[in-house]
């Protein structure tokens, strides 16, 4: 089932049942998954929040189990529907569920985009979350792959150049200007997936495209400072693949599975779209031009 010459593997089956089938010891060097919100979108069906926890926590879990020591799991969430139709931020829900998997929680990542869904009664939501976990507190994280320019490269103090050449660590938080290549816990300059975006996979000749693709840049910036070339992520949830292109166009290897049999083809033409050099997708790091003024 994980061939270690393959550079991808996409199963189109049941998370929860192939996760069983391997073998509970140590596989994965970064689990990045985005499950369903439980929103009745296409790919889903709408539940009892419990009801919705019970079907999504057994498949974290075993991905958890296959987690290598130095591994982490970053999970992207929304918001979802609660009990009597009142959203919840999954992020509330889910934060002790991963946590009784022994696993331990590193950092709280915001996603914000510029364009959501639009509201007349309250504010447009326009993020998401990451939560990072890690298997042990010897994690693997890599600053050098995803360091940041100085803001004053040639500051001096007495006469010598004060900032490492090679960029600054990112920080905790920064409120992204959106032409810079600054990154910290906030990531603002990458834009979600929708129309005109490069990354919008068709599933027909319609154009038909899944409704909540996220960007490669989310999981490619995990990818490169969580992992070293050569390591194994999973997606339980792959949809179309997102994670798999960051994870295969950064030297990793990649096992997604997805219960959607559209999804699962559209993902496997995408990665082997990669692998023959021809996927187009924005990288983490690419700029965000400001709008022209009017």
């Amino acid at each position: 089932m994980i061939n270690s010459s393959a550079k991808f593997s996409i199963i189109n089956d049941d998370s929860l049942q192939v996760l069983k089938l391997l073998p509970k010891k140590e596989l994965f060097n970064l689990i990045f998954t985005s499950p369903p919100y439980n929103l009745g979108k296409v790919y889903e069906t709408k539940t009892d929040i419990d009801q919705y926890l019970n079907v999504i926590t057994p498949i974290l879990q075993e991905s958890a189990d296959r987690l290598t020591q130095d591994g982490s799991f970053c999970l992207q969430l929304g918001l979802g529907l609660y009990k009597d139709k009142k959203t919840v931020p999954l992020d509330y829900l889910f934060f002790p569920i991963m946590e009784s998997f022994g696993l331990k929680f590193r950092q709280r990542i915001i996603w914000h985009f510029r364009h959501g869904f639009p509201s007349e009664k309250q504010f447009s939501q326009l993020h998401e979350v990451i939560m990072w976990f890690s298997k042990t507190d010897n994690y693997h994280f890599n600053l050098e792959d995803v360091r940041v320019p100085q803001l004053y490269p040639n500051y001096k103090k007495k006469g010598i150049v004060t900032g490492n050449p090679k960029g600054k660590n990112p920080g905790n938080c920064w409120d992204i200007e959106s032409a810079e290549l600054l990154v910290g816990d906030f990531w603002d300059n990458i834009p979600n997936v929708k129309s005109g975006h490069c990354e919008i996979v068709p599933l027909d000749d319609k154009g038909t495209k899944h409704p909540c693709q996220f960007p490669v840049g989310i999981a490619e910036r995990c990818v490169l400072s969580m992992t070293k070339p050569g390591d194994l992520i999973l997606d339980p949830f792959a949809g179309v693949g997102s994670a798999g292109v960051a994870a295969v166009a950064n030297d990793r290897r990649f096992l997604g599975i997805e219960l959607d049999k559209i999804y699962a083809d559209a993902a496997k033409q995408r990665l082997n779209a990669v692998v023959d050099g021809e996927a187009s997708y924005r990288p983490h790091n690419a700029k965000i031009p400001n709008p022209k003024k009017i």
